[in-house]
């Protein structure tokens, strides 16, 4: 099945529009590719960004989700708690 959008001015993203006359699977495909392109630069770009301070903020907010899921796991089942 192909698809069909209306055509839109650029401020509404026009330049992006690359599903005119795809497939469903060629439109998934296309995003995945997009998709992976971002994530590979993302979380770099972001750290970059980051002061020490705040890098070393959201570590340690990370590890105690990590390690309450952890918890809460081995609560419900009986368990030693032992991350992944």
């Amino acid at each position: 099945m192909v698809r069909r959008r209306r055509a839109r001015p650029v401020a509404q993203g026009a330049a992006l529009d690359i599903s005119v006359g795809m497939t469903d699977a060629e439109i998934r495909a296309a995003a995945a590719m997009l998709g992976r392109l971002g994530a590979s630069k993302g979380g770099r770009a972001r750290a970059a960004r980051l002061d020490p301070e705040e890098r070393s903020r959201q570590a340690r907010h990370a590890v105690s989700a990590r390690w309450r899921r952890v918890r809460q796991s081995a609560a419900n089942s009986g368990t030693t708690p032992r991350p992944r």
